[in-house]
């Protein structure tokens, strides 16, 4: 889940969801990522909270890379 929620929020929302565990990512910790950590730890995550239309092209890209290999 991508959202430009509060990580809590995100959370919350996520397990009424149901959605897979995983771990959660802000878009200041993603910042500090580099682009291949991201990649290596794309998988798993499963919500990324506080995020920014330049982090959602990190992610995509990183999910992209994640495919190739």
């Amino acid at each position: 889940m991508i959202t430009g929620d509060n990580k809590v929020t995100a959370e919350s929302i996520a397990r009424q969801l149901d959605l897979p565990p995983g771990k959660s990512l802000t878009g200041s910790e993603l910042a500090q990522m580099s682009d291949a950590g991201l990649t290596e730890e794309i998988e798993k995550i499963s919500i990324f909270a506080r995020i920014e239309p330049l982090h959602k092209l990190r992610i995509v890209n990183a999910l992209k890379n994640m495919a190739r290999w």
